[in-house]
């Protein structure tokens, strides 16, 4: 197996989506253990705020967003009345406490675009 993984000819090399389901990497999934957290947006909303930790992002404050928060907050941001918000904060997708508890810069656009949906993704081009 790791001679094939690691062979100097690129095509005799399997792909790592293929290798990803061989026994030895299945087990993995079983062992690994999921990291939650607590969707603070979520839970003054009365919903339940634990969430897994790769379907969202934090602020540089250690403030969680679940994916859903984030393209909501996308969402308002992008709203024709929002227009005024939207250019005195240069276009970033802010933590939701800014800037009265928090006053951290706004998300990464990489951290974005991994958790916006498609049809969030067209709204912001």
């Amino acid at each position: 197996m790791v001679a094939i993984l690691t062979s100097t000819d690129p095509k005799a090399r399997r792909v790592a989506k293929d290798s990803m389901c061989w026994p030895f990497f299945s087990i993995l999934k079983d062992v690994r253990v999921k990291a939650t957290s607590k969707c603070l947006l979520c839970e003054m909303n009365g919903e339940d705020g634990a969430k897994d930790s790769d379907a969202g992002i934090e602020c540089s404050q250690g403030h969680f967003h679940c994916g859903q928060c984030v393209s909501m907050l996308t969402k308002n941001l992008l709203k024709i009345e929002s227009r005024g918000k939207c250019a005195a904060r240069e276009g970033q997708v802010m933590c939701f406490k800014y800037p009265t508890e928090c006053k951290t810069a706004g998300f990464h656009d990489r951290n974005l675009a991994r958790l916006l949906a498609t049809e969030d993704s067209r709204l912001c081009c």
